[in-house]
């Protein structure tokens, strides 16, 4: 009687620790998910990002781990299998953004009539802080131009800020 006892003592064990193992194993994808912020959002219609333009239809936009670079967004196709663009960002905070909102926001630049919408920032459920696109500056100067605002640029090697009539200024 007592080795059916040990018997049934380990079996519970066993149970026990490969329902915890099964447990742990989506708790990391999820995590994984949460770390690299995957979202798959979809278009009606073309979407400008820096450098490019993708029709309409389904992507994942997720932060890329290119050597540990916080700031980069990689866009890919919804099955995660044809990489489409990475794109360098900065943070950008929305303050009035409510925490506990479930949604993805992307943002976008307006567009003259019959010109795809310019992504200019993508905000992962649940978060205030969000990443801003890098434009190169002729882009954002167009898009500066647009929306007499100024747009997050790359020019070179310095990030910084393109205004309507094309004046980069460097942030520091």
């Amino acid at each position: 009687m007592n080795s059916l006892r040990v018997f049934s003592s380990a079996m519970a064990s066993a149970v026990v620790a490969v329902a915890v193992l099964a447990g742990a194993a989506p708790a990391k994808a999820q995590d994984t998910a949460e770390v690299r912020r995957l979202t798959v959002l979809s278009f009606s219609e073309p979407v400008q990002l820096p450098g490019m333009t993708l029709p309409a239809g389904k992507y994942r936009f997720e932060m890329a781990d290119i050597n540990n670079a916080a700031h980069t967004v990689r866009v890919l196709s919804e099955d995660g299998q044809k990489v489409h663009g990475t794109f360098p960002t900065v943070p950008s905070t929305q303050t009035q953004r409510d925490l506990k909102d479930q949604n993805t926001l992307l943002m976008f630049s307006e567009r003259p009539a019959g010109q795809p919408q310019a992504a200019r920032e993508w905000f992962y459920p649940g978060r205030s802080i969000g990443e801003e696109f890098l434009y190169s500056k002729d882009q954002a100067t167009t898009l500066a131009k647009a929306n007499h605002t100024t747009v997050a640029a790359k020019d070179g090697a310095k990030t910084g800020r393109v205004d309507e009539h094309g004046e980069f200024k460097s942030e520091k």
